[in-house]
């Protein structure tokens, strides 16, 4: 589970058919002398993509929970590593 500000602008796409809405979301941890952002890269897709980019806008607070999917991935060499939540439910807190 995760809550945070959405870091852009969804858009919606559909490569194949298939609905994909992927963006960024910032959770904050840390101390309050000492702040610290995450962000997060977020995927939702079908139904739940098309709800998202219809109704949540940069800047918005969103709480959702999903699965985590790491990939790894060779570039230039070196092995890289990349994840990134599959959104499975959410609910938008509130609006800027």
């Amino acid at each position: 589970m995760l809550t945070g500000r959405v870091g852009s602008d969804l858009v919606l796409t559909e490569p194949n058919d298939t609905k994909i809405c992927k963006f960024p979301l910032a959770t904050s941890d840390g101390t309050k002398d000492n702040p610290i952002t995450n962000w997060h890269n977020i995927v939702a897709f079908g139904k739940t993509a098309e709800i998202l980019s219809n109704y949540v806008k940069k800047g918005e607070q969103l709480s959702l929970s999903g699965n985590i999917q790491n990939t790894t991935y060779e570039k230039n060499g070196e092995n890289r590593f990349y994840s990134q939540i599959i959104v499975s439910k959410f609910t938008l807190i509130s609006n800027k």
